[in-house]
């Protein structure tokens, strides 16, 4: 949710940011795909059947805190599922030189909605991570900071 964030923040504040850099950001949203990635946020679940995957967000965001993380997610993302902020007309109004990055092996982003959201804002570049997944934690460092190296030396 950075990139989207840093997106929106640029879009309420002009000339806030020089730059932005998004990686396997979610751009479209409803109600409906709000309600399809709320299902992957349930605590109680998420112990049950990943319990590696509930260890690292206690690790991450505290034994006792991961769970209220998790709950104040779903509760952002049915905001987002009935007020997206981030339109089309919203992006064309972002002049900052922005990186578009998605994941090649992306299961939550579409190639199509990380395309259009590119092309919707004035200065927006696409790139594909080739064998990328979701997670940042799965992308290749090194293919990372050159990506991150190049745009920010040439833009």
């Amino acid at each position: 949710m950075g990139g989207y964030v840093a997106l929106y923040l640029e879009s309420m504040y002009p000339g806030t940011l020089q730059k932005v850099i998004t990686l396997g950001t979610k751009y479209e949203w409803s109600e409906e795909i709000a309600a399809k990635e709320i299902k992957m946020l349930q605590p109680d679940i998420i112990e049950q059947k990943i319990p590696t995957f509930a260890q690292q967000l206690a690790n991450r965001h505290g034994a006792t805190e991961w769970k209220n993380v998790l709950d104040k997610t779903a509760a952002m993302l049915v905001s987002l599922g009935k007020h997206p902020l981030l339109s089309p007309a919203v992006l064309q109004k972002i002049n900052c030189p922005t990186l578009v990055l998605l994941g090649e092996k992306d299961n939550m982003v579409s190639v199509e909605e990380t395309q259009n959201a590119a092309v919707a804002l004035t200065n927006g570049q696409y790139e594909l991570l080739p064998n990328a997944m979701h997670p940042i934690e799965q992308i290749s460092v090194s293919i990372l900071a050159e990506k991150i190296k190049t745009f920010c030396l040439t833009h």
